[in-house]
């Protein structure tokens, strides 16, 4: 299982083949190149949780925004976008030879879709922090056996090389990131991955070879439209005016048939053998590349619908399934949300943590309904004025100019947002002598404040109000049974 002094041999087909079988087949080429779309999606900063894009927070919940941790937030998203720390301008990064974060990351995830290999290559300052970093290609990448190392040294655990299998770099953990989404656990090669191209093989291979079949009965095709199969008494000037009528039966880009008008000898009759049905036959195929697209969408964890293919191969409508307003859409794709994860691990072992082990990376709208309650919920437990400060705008009170006004303002600013608190934020108005009475505005603490005005009638201002407070009320009766 070695080569090359320690190099382990990369199992099963070998990356340049699979990088071979992903430029000529169009299966594969559709599906990740849809799935590079999709994670682009995300490759731009957004600071709501609904909304596809990634963002720094802290570690823990609970942890404060204080300025230092501001500070490396801002300082890890310039980072992460422009491939290294302290990087100017693209003239500067282009020198380096960096990457915007968009650009990392399609290239990323198409290695990973191509040969379940992530190969991140970091250059680190003395305290051993992550200073820049840049994607390599996985398909040069080798591992090293750990026990015995490259060349007898340890360090050493993977290796490039180039188109022939030599050995031109090595990398210790610190150089080189590595990281599978379908790992091996056979003995020897348990830390390459299991590219999905390899599991479908067989199935890209049918699509090619059922496409290429079909195209080739519309460019190589010899057989005739039908045979015409002439009775009866007909000379050659005859045969030849038919001959022409015969080629011209079928017109237009949709080669309908159309009907001619002749005339016959005597005892003549005309038979058309139609052969348009043998030269049809390729439709026999369409169920059939139905079948091996859906499967390979299914190995990619792709939903077949956005390509119009069905799994089962049956007959039926095409068209994406309609989803109702109340259904969880996080169910329509399962396979973005889980390659997103992967990522989301990938950015925080390998560039956050190092260097900013108090924050993490995270991909917001992965789950765009769980998302939106978590949001709402956070809405909730804010008062005015911090969902003001969310959603970028001044404080209230630095938009007048009327002291009296600014007071208010203020005030405002502390209400909470979740309707259920605003008679505890009344009460507390009142007890602190910061609301008038209803009758008197400017009345100090100790008075009664403005009442909250409510479309529901309190039950117990009303006679029949027993069964709509829930709270049984005496009867007449009962009053005259107790001598009242």
């Amino acid at each position: 299982s070695q080569y090359h002094s320690g190099t382990l041999v990369w199992p099963g087909i070998a990356p340049q083949s699979l990088a071979k079988i992903v430029a000529d087949n169009l299966a594969p080429q559709l599906i990740i190149g849809q799935r590079v779309d999709d994670v682009l999606g995300y490759s731009h900063v957004s600071r709501e949780p609904w909304k596809p894009g990634w963002n720094i927070v802290p570690e823990w919940q609970d942890q404060k925004h204080n300025t230092k941790t501001k500070r490396d937030i801002k300082e890890a998203e310039s980072f992460l976008y422009n491939g290294g720390i302290n990087i100017k301008d693209s003239i500067d990064r282009r020198k380096k030879e960096l990457m915007i974060f968009p650009e990392a990351l399609a290239a990323i995830v198409r290695n990973t879709l191509t040969y379940d290999g992530i190969a991140i290559w970091t250059e680190r300052d003395a305290k051993d922090r992550v200073i820049s970093y840049k994607p390599l290609s996985s398909a040069n990448i080798r591992l090293v056996d750990r026990e015995n190392g490259y060349l007898g040294d340890k360090e050493i655990v993977f290796v490039g090389v180039d188109e022939a299998g030599n050995v031109g770099w090595t990398f210790s953990d610190k150089d080189l990131y590595w990281y599978v989404r379908n790992p091996r656990l056979d003995p020897g090669v348990y830390q390459y991955g299991y590219s999905e191209i390899e599991i479908g093989i067989n199935l890209i291979r049918g699509y090619t070879n059922a496409l290429g079949l079909n195209i080739n009965r519309f460019d190589r095709n010899a057989t005739p439209n039908g045979i015409l199969k002439v009775k009866g008494n007909w000379n050659q000037k005859q045969l030849s005016i038919l001959n022409r009528l015969w080629l011209n039966m079928k017109r237009g880009q949709t080669k309908n048939w159309v009907l001619p008008v002749m005339r016959m000898p005597e005892n003549g009759d005309i038979e058309l053998m139609d052969l348009s049905d043998v030269q049809g036959w390729e439709t026999v195929y369409g169920d059939f590349v139905n079948m091996l697209a859906g499967a390979l969408c299914a190995v990619y964890r792709f939903p077949s619908e956005r390509l119009r293919y069905r799994t089962s191969g049956m007959q039926g409508d095409n068209a994406a399934p309609s989803t109702p307003k109340d259904a969880v859409i996080d169910k329509t794709d399962i396979g973005l949300p889980v390659l997103l994860i992967h990522l989301e691990n990938v950015i925080n072992d390998c560039l956050i943590k190092p260097r900013w082990p108090h924050l993490r990376f995270k991909f917001n709208g992965k789950n765009p309904k769980e998302d939106a309650r978590e949001y709402e919920a956070k809405l909730n437990s804010m008062t005015l004025g911090e969902r003001r400060h969310a959603a970028g705008l001044p404080p209230m009170a630095d938009t007048v100019e009327d002291e009296g006004l600014k007071k208010v303002a203020e005030i405002m600013e502390l209400a909470p947002g979740d309707g259920a608190y605003t008679g505890v934020f009344q009460a507390i108005l009142q007890v602190f002598g910061m609301a008038g009475s209803k009758n008197d505005p400017n009345a100090g603490a100790g008075t009664q404040g403005s009442e909250i005005q409510s479309t529901n009638k309190d039950p117990q201002s009303k006679e029949d109000h027993g069964h709509a407070a829930g709270i049984r009320r005496p009867t007449a009766r009962d009053k005259k049974n107790a001598g009242e």
